[in-house]
């Protein structure tokens, strides 16, 4: 097999993924040039619509096993480029009459320590007296996305990678070097089986709260987290729909 021409580098598209592989060229070296329908990060991409939770253990209930090894990376690559994570765990937690799910979430991850009420008070202390168990999961963080994908737009555009508003054609691109599709579901037309997932969130203003991380309140049916954003502001998130037709959660 061939060796890659790296003297030409392009990426298709500037969301999570091609920024993130775009600041890994750069640190090898290689200056590549990334080429997006968009002038800048916004709604378009899905990342701009992320929870932020960096959370491989949670995660493992339903991920594969690459999600758990390589996620449990992913704080310490993010805090390396943007100084923005904050690592404050996870908590997970049930009303009363849904405590199955909170053993039946035990069985399916890892590296947690049950809570009791005091240990949960003193976590989060605006949840005082509300629940009596829970699972606390130390290694997770969690970060903005929105803050983080428009920080290593700036940190890689200040190192000399060009940035062009084009919509590219990938088969033209080929033939004049290395191309690295990062187009995610827009890839849809050219890369068979590929679907999105829909989630729905809410941005919350609530000044009134002090939540330090991100909770998740388990349900048999609807299961719900809310992140801090901080100020006051949160993001409250919810279903997960499985759909050929959605191009980004909303």
């Amino acid at each position: 097999m061939a060796k890659p021409d790296i003297s030409r580098v392009t990426l298709v598209g500037a969301g999570v993924a091609g920024l993130t592989i775009a600041t890994e060229l750069v640190s090898r070296g290689i200056i590549p040039q990334i080429i997006d329908r968009a002038p800048e990060p916004g709604p378009q991409s899905c990342s701009w619509w992320a929870g932020g939770m960096l959370a491989p253990y949670c995660e493992s209930e339903s991920a594969e096993e690459p999600v758990v090894r390589l996620g449990s990376k992913a704080a310490d690559w993010w805090q390396k480029h943007t100084q923005l994570v904050h690592r404050k765990g996870t908590l997970v937690l049930a009303m009363p009459r849904d405590r199955a799910e909170l053993r039946r979430f035990a069985q399916l991850t890892s590296a947690f320590q049950p809570v009791n009420e005091a240990q949960i008070n003193a976590l989060e202390p605006d949840l005082e007296n509300r629940f009596t168990q829970g699972l606390y999961y130390a290694d997770e963080a969690h970060l903005a996305p929105r803050h983080a994908i428009q920080t290593l737009r700036q940190q890689l555009a200040e190192k000399g990678v060009h940035f062009t508003v084009d919509d590219a054609d990938i088969k033209a691109l080929a033939t004049e070097g290395t191309v690295i599709d990062c187009r995610g579901t827009k890839a849809r037309p050219d890369v068979q089986g590929l679907r999105g997932v829909k989630g729905e969130m809410l941005i919350l203003k609530c000044p009134e709260l002090q939540f330090q991380r991100p909770i998740r309140l388990l349900h048999p049916r609807i299961p719900l987290y809310i992140v801090p954003r901080g100020d006051g502001v949160f993001m409250l998130g919810a279903t997960q729909i499985e759909s050929a037709a959605s191009s980004h959660p909303t």
